[in-house]
Protein backbone atom coordinates (compact mmCIF):
# COMPACT_ATOMS: atom_id res chain seq x y z
CA UNK A 1 0.00 0.00 0.00
CA UNK A 2 1.25 3.22 -0.61
CA UNK A 3 1.24 5.52 2.44
CA UNK A 4 1.92 8.81 1.33
CA UNK A 5 2.74 10.71 -1.46
CA UNK A 6 4.20 14.06 -2.75
CA UNK A 7 4.32 15.53 -6.20
CA UNK A 8 7.21 17.52 -6.75
CA UNK A 9 6.64 20.00 -9.62
CA UNK A 10 10.29 21.50 -9.63
CA UNK A 11 10.77 23.92 -12.29
CA UNK A 12 12.07 27.28 -12.83
CA UNK A 13 9.75 30.19 -12.29
CA UNK A 14 11.32 32.45 -15.43
CA UNK A 15 8.98 30.18 -18.40
CA UNK A 16 8.64 32.57 -21.49
CA UNK A 17 5.92 31.28 -23.89
CA UNK A 18 7.65 31.29 -27.65
CA UNK A 19 3.70 32.13 -28.74
CA UNK A 20 4.00 36.10 -27.13
CA UNK A 21 2.93 38.93 -29.13
CA UNK A 22 4.47 39.65 -32.31
CA UNK A 23 5.32 38.22 -36.02
CA UNK A 24 5.74 34.64 -36.08
CA UNK A 25 8.82 33.53 -38.09
CA UNK A 26 9.01 29.43 -39.19
CA UNK A 27 12.53 27.47 -40.01
CA UNK A 28 13.08 24.23 -41.07
CA UNK A 29 16.14 21.97 -39.95
CA UNK A 30 17.22 19.40 -42.71
CA UNK A 31 19.88 16.99 -42.72
CA UNK A 32 22.76 18.26 -44.79
CA UNK A 33 23.41 15.53 -46.68
CA UNK A 34 19.58 13.99 -47.34
CA UNK A 35 17.92 17.02 -46.92
CA UNK A 36 15.16 14.96 -44.87
CA UNK A 37 13.66 16.80 -41.55
CA UNK A 38 15.43 16.73 -38.87
CA UNK A 39 12.55 15.99 -35.71
CA UNK A 40 12.74 17.80 -32.61
CA UNK A 41 16.03 19.83 -33.39
CA UNK A 42 16.32 21.83 -30.01
CA UNK A 43 16.76 25.85 -30.18
CA UNK A 44 18.52 27.20 -27.30
CA UNK A 45 18.63 31.45 -26.62
CA UNK A 46 22.01 32.61 -24.65
CA UNK A 47 21.26 35.74 -23.71
CA UNK A 48 17.29 35.57 -23.01
CA UNK A 49 17.27 31.84 -21.74
CA UNK A 50 14.69 31.04 -24.42
CA UNK A 51 14.29 27.20 -25.31
CA UNK A 52 12.22 24.84 -27.27
CA UNK A 53 12.02 21.79 -29.57
CA UNK A 54 10.75 21.98 -33.68
CA UNK A 55 8.31 19.98 -34.21
CA UNK A 56 7.70 15.94 -35.43
CA UNK A 57 8.37 17.72 -39.00
CA UNK A 58 11.80 19.81 -37.95
CA UNK A 59 10.00 22.65 -38.22
CA UNK A 60 10.10 25.43 -36.01
CA UNK A 61 8.05 28.49 -35.19
CA UNK A 62 8.82 31.64 -32.29
CA UNK A 63 8.11 35.59 -32.82
CA UNK A 64 10.09 37.79 -34.19
CA UNK A 65 12.79 39.20 -31.93
CA UNK A 66 12.09 36.52 -28.51
CA UNK A 67 15.26 34.54 -29.29
CA UNK A 68 17.72 37.16 -28.79
CA UNK A 69 21.28 37.30 -30.52
CA UNK A 70 22.92 34.24 -30.22
CA UNK A 71 20.93 30.67 -30.46
CA UNK A 72 22.22 27.41 -30.00
CA UNK A 73 21.19 24.84 -32.21
CA UNK A 74 21.65 21.35 -31.95
CA UNK A 75 20.34 17.62 -32.55
CA UNK A 76 20.88 14.18 -31.64
CA UNK A 77 23.52 12.98 -34.38
CA UNK A 78 24.66 16.39 -35.38
CA UNK A 79 27.02 18.93 -34.87
CA UNK A 80 25.74 22.10 -33.03
CA UNK A 81 25.41 25.30 -34.60
CA UNK A 82 25.82 28.72 -33.04
CA UNK A 83 23.46 31.28 -35.30
CA UNK A 84 23.10 34.38 -34.85
CA UNK A 85 19.56 35.76 -35.10
CA UNK A 86 20.03 37.36 -38.44
CA UNK A 87 21.16 34.11 -39.88
CA UNK A 88 17.81 32.28 -38.39
CA UNK A 89 15.88 35.07 -39.63
CA UNK A 90 17.46 35.07 -43.53
CA UNK A 91 16.45 31.61 -43.86
CA UNK A 92 13.64 29.53 -44.19
CA UNK A 93 15.83 26.36 -44.29
CA UNK A 94 19.21 25.53 -41.48
CA UNK A 95 21.21 22.57 -42.74
CA UNK A 96 22.67 20.42 -39.57
CA UNK A 97 26.02 18.29 -40.49
CA UNK A 98 26.03 14.73 -39.19
CA UNK A 99 28.63 14.24 -36.65
CA UNK A 100 30.65 11.32 -37.10
CA UNK A 101 31.07 8.79 -33.98
CA UNK A 102 32.03 5.10 -33.28
CA UNK A 103 31.21 3.06 -30.37
CA UNK A 104 33.04 0.37 -28.85
CA UNK A 105 32.53 -2.88 -30.77
CA UNK A 106 31.45 -5.60 -28.23
CA UNK A 107 31.24 -8.84 -29.02
CA UNK A 108 28.27 -11.31 -27.38
CA UNK A 109 28.09 -14.91 -27.69
CA UNK A 110 24.26 -15.31 -28.52
CA UNK A 111 24.57 -19.64 -27.63
CA UNK A 112 24.94 -18.07 -24.16
CA UNK A 113 23.08 -14.78 -23.76
CA UNK A 114 21.38 -13.90 -20.78
CA UNK A 115 19.31 -11.09 -20.13
CA UNK A 116 19.66 -9.25 -16.70
CA UNK A 117 18.42 -6.14 -14.99
CA UNK A 118 19.74 -3.53 -13.27
CA UNK A 119 18.56 -0.28 -11.53
CA UNK A 120 15.58 0.66 -9.61
CA UNK A 121 12.43 -0.27 -12.25
CA UNK A 122 11.79 -3.56 -10.38
CA UNK A 123 12.49 -2.55 -6.79
CA UNK A 124 9.77 -4.37 -4.84
CA UNK A 125 9.22 -1.77 -1.51
CA UNK A 126 6.81 0.76 -2.03
CA UNK A 127 7.86 3.21 1.57
CA UNK A 128 8.28 6.52 0.72
CA UNK A 129 7.70 6.81 -2.63
CA UNK A 130 7.20 10.28 -4.81
CA UNK A 131 6.71 11.23 -7.87
CA UNK A 132 8.15 14.03 -10.04
CA UNK A 133 7.38 16.12 -12.85
CA UNK A 134 9.46 17.98 -14.73
CA UNK A 135 9.02 21.40 -16.91
CA UNK A 136 8.99 19.41 -20.20
CA UNK A 137 11.61 20.10 -21.76
CA UNK A 138 14.18 19.25 -19.06
CA UNK A 139 15.94 16.46 -19.49
CA UNK A 140 15.59 13.89 -16.62
CA UNK A 141 18.52 11.06 -16.20
CA UNK A 142 19.82 8.60 -13.46
CA UNK A 143 23.06 6.75 -13.00
CA UNK A 144 22.86 2.79 -13.71
CA UNK A 145 26.67 1.84 -11.91
CA UNK A 146 28.16 -1.46 -13.45
CA UNK A 147 27.51 -4.28 -11.51
CA UNK A 148 28.78 -6.52 -13.29
CA UNK A 149 32.47 -4.85 -14.06
CA UNK A 150 32.56 -6.18 -17.73
CA UNK A 151 31.84 -4.22 -20.79
CA UNK A 152 28.68 -5.82 -22.28
CA UNK A 153 25.47 -4.53 -24.88
CA UNK A 154 22.45 -2.34 -23.29
CA UNK A 155 19.09 -4.50 -24.33
CA UNK A 156 16.32 -2.22 -23.02
CA UNK A 157 15.75 0.79 -21.10
CA UNK A 158 12.90 0.48 -18.38
CA UNK A 159 10.80 3.84 -16.67
CA UNK A 160 8.18 3.60 -14.08
CA UNK A 161 5.42 6.43 -13.95
CA UNK A 162 2.44 7.86 -11.87
CA UNK A 163 -0.73 7.51 -13.10
CA UNK A 164 -1.73 10.84 -13.52
CA UNK A 165 -5.05 12.97 -15.21
CA UNK A 166 -3.05 15.30 -17.86
CA UNK A 167 -6.26 17.25 -18.86
CA UNK A 168 -4.48 18.48 -21.99
CA UNK A 169 -2.86 15.51 -23.49
CA UNK A 170 -3.36 12.18 -24.67
CA UNK A 171 -0.29 11.24 -24.54
CA UNK A 172 3.49 12.80 -24.40
CA UNK A 173 6.61 12.45 -26.35
CA UNK A 174 9.67 11.17 -24.95
CA UNK A 175 12.60 11.16 -26.23
CA UNK A 176 15.07 8.68 -24.81
CA UNK A 177 18.24 9.15 -23.90
CA UNK A 178 21.54 7.07 -22.83
CA UNK A 179 24.71 9.27 -21.87
CA UNK A 180 28.49 8.40 -21.02
CA UNK A 181 29.31 9.13 -17.68
CA UNK A 182 31.77 12.26 -17.21
CA UNK A 183 35.29 10.73 -16.27
CA UNK A 184 36.63 13.94 -15.42
CA UNK A 185 35.78 14.08 -11.74
CA UNK A 186 32.43 15.55 -12.13
CA UNK A 187 28.99 13.55 -11.81
CA UNK A 188 26.95 14.31 -14.71
CA UNK A 189 26.12 13.17 -18.47
CA UNK A 190 28.88 13.91 -20.94
CA UNK A 191 28.30 12.21 -24.07
CA UNK A 192 25.05 10.91 -25.86
CA UNK A 193 25.34 7.03 -26.82
CA UNK A 194 21.96 6.85 -28.34
CA UNK A 195 22.80 8.41 -31.45
CA UNK A 196 19.25 8.54 -32.85
CA UNK A 197 16.37 10.33 -32.54
CA UNK A 198 14.20 7.80 -30.75
CA UNK A 199 10.98 9.22 -29.39
CA UNK A 200 7.96 6.95 -27.37
CA UNK A 201 4.42 8.14 -26.83
CA UNK A 202 3.47 7.72 -23.34
CA UNK A 203 -0.28 8.21 -22.02
CA UNK A 204 -0.73 10.18 -18.50
CA UNK A 205 -2.16 7.37 -16.89
CA UNK A 206 0.45 4.69 -17.63
CA UNK A 207 2.77 2.92 -14.98
CA UNK A 208 6.03 1.77 -16.76
CA UNK A 209 7.78 1.77 -20.41
CA UNK A 210 9.90 -0.90 -21.66
CA UNK A 211 11.78 0.12 -24.76
CA UNK A 212 14.14 -2.35 -26.84
CA UNK A 213 17.44 -0.61 -28.09
CA UNK A 214 19.17 -3.90 -28.58
CA UNK A 215 19.36 -2.83 -32.16
CA UNK A 216 21.84 0.06 -31.72
CA UNK A 217 24.50 -2.03 -29.99
CA UNK A 218 25.22 0.35 -27.33
CA UNK A 219 27.95 -1.17 -25.15
CA UNK A 220 27.33 -0.63 -21.18
CA UNK A 221 30.29 1.31 -19.71
CA UNK A 222 32.73 -0.15 -16.85
CA UNK A 223 31.57 2.54 -15.29
CA UNK A 224 27.96 2.69 -16.02
CA UNK A 225 25.66 4.77 -17.92
CA UNK A 226 23.03 7.57 -17.25
CA UNK A 227 19.75 7.09 -19.06
CA UNK A 228 16.70 9.08 -19.12
CA UNK A 229 14.59 11.35 -21.29
CA UNK A 230 13.10 14.51 -21.87
CA UNK A 231 9.26 15.68 -23.25
CA UNK A 232 9.62 17.50 -26.64
CA UNK A 233 6.00 17.47 -26.99
CA UNK A 234 2.61 15.89 -26.79
CA UNK A 235 -0.68 14.66 -28.38
CA UNK A 236 -3.68 17.15 -27.51
CA UNK A 237 -7.30 15.90 -27.06
CA UNK A 238 -7.69 16.70 -31.00
CA UNK A 239 -5.12 14.18 -32.06
CA UNK A 240 -2.79 16.86 -32.91
CA UNK A 241 1.39 17.06 -32.16
CA UNK A 242 2.23 20.13 -30.01
CA UNK A 243 6.16 20.94 -29.87
CA UNK A 244 7.31 21.78 -26.49
CA UNK A 245 8.38 25.00 -26.09
CA UNK A 246 10.80 26.97 -23.93
CA UNK A 247 9.86 24.04 -20.64
CA UNK A 248 6.29 24.53 -20.48
CA UNK A 249 5.17 23.11 -17.11
CA UNK A 250 1.47 23.12 -18.15
CA UNK A 251 -1.46 25.36 -17.72
CA UNK A 252 -3.47 25.75 -14.77
CA UNK A 253 -6.97 26.59 -13.44
CA UNK A 254 -6.49 27.64 -10.34
CA UNK A 255 -5.21 31.16 -9.75
CA UNK A 256 -2.24 29.59 -6.99
CA UNK A 257 1.65 30.06 -7.23
CA UNK A 258 1.91 26.54 -5.96
CA UNK A 259 3.33 24.03 -9.23
CA UNK A 260 1.55 21.08 -7.68
CA UNK A 261 -2.08 22.82 -7.92
CA UNK A 262 -1.33 23.00 -11.45
CA UNK A 263 -4.22 20.61 -13.63
CA UNK A 264 -2.50 20.06 -16.84
CA UNK A 265 0.65 18.82 -16.83
CA UNK A 266 3.08 18.40 -20.20
CA UNK A 267 5.01 16.03 -18.67
CA UNK A 268 4.45 12.05 -17.43
CA UNK A 269 5.34 11.57 -13.21
CA UNK A 270 8.47 10.10 -12.60
CA UNK A 271 8.07 7.97 -10.15
CA UNK A 272 11.11 8.21 -7.83
CA UNK A 273 12.64 5.66 -4.85
CA UNK A 274 13.81 6.54 -2.00
CA UNK A 275 17.46 5.21 -1.76
CA UNK A 276 20.78 5.83 0.14
CA UNK A 277 22.49 9.28 -0.48
CA UNK A 278 25.15 9.28 -3.02
CA UNK A 279 22.99 7.72 -5.75
CA UNK A 280 23.65 9.82 -8.90
CA UNK A 281 20.69 11.68 -10.91
CA UNK A 282 20.56 14.64 -13.01
CA UNK A 283 18.11 16.72 -14.74
CA UNK A 284 19.11 19.52 -17.85
CA UNK A 285 17.95 22.92 -17.72
CA UNK A 286 18.28 24.25 -21.29
CA UNK A 287 17.53 28.02 -19.88
CA UNK A 288 21.21 27.84 -18.32
CA UNK A 289 22.68 24.91 -20.24
CA UNK A 290 23.52 23.37 -17.36
CA UNK A 291 22.95 20.04 -14.91
CA UNK A 292 21.81 20.12 -11.77
CA UNK A 293 21.36 17.91 -9.46
CA UNK A 294 18.16 16.27 -8.40
CA UNK A 295 17.08 15.53 -5.18
CA UNK A 296 18.97 13.80 -2.49
CA UNK A 297 18.19 10.33 -1.44
CA UNK A 298 15.84 9.90 -4.22
CA UNK A 299 16.34 8.38 -7.41
CA UNK A 300 13.77 7.59 -10.48
CA UNK A 301 12.80 4.57 -11.11
CA UNK A 302 14.65 3.92 -13.94
CA UNK A 303 16.56 0.44 -15.20
CA UNK A 304 18.09 -1.04 -17.84
CA UNK A 305 17.94 -4.32 -19.04
CA UNK A 306 21.82 -6.05 -20.54
CA UNK A 307 23.13 -9.35 -22.32
CA UNK A 308 25.15 -10.84 -20.11
CA UNK A 309 27.82 -13.57 -21.36
CA UNK A 310 28.02 -15.87 -18.16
Amino acid sequence: MRLFQFYFSFGLLFTIRLTALGQEKCVLFLDKDTRQPVAYTAVQSIKKGVSGFANDKGRFCYPDQSLGDSIWVSALGYKKLLLSHLELEQNNEILLVNEPFALPVVTIKPSINEVISLGWFNKKFRLGFYSYVPNSNFCVMAFIANELHRLTVIQQLQFRFTKWNSGIAKSFRLRLRIMSPSHNGRKIPYQDLLRQNVTVDVKPKQEFLEHDVSQYAIPFDLEGVWIGFETVGYIDLNDQFIPILDGEFGKTTKKVKKMKDADYHLSPHIEMAKTEHGIKTAEYIPQIRRWTGLMKERVPMFGIRVFSDN
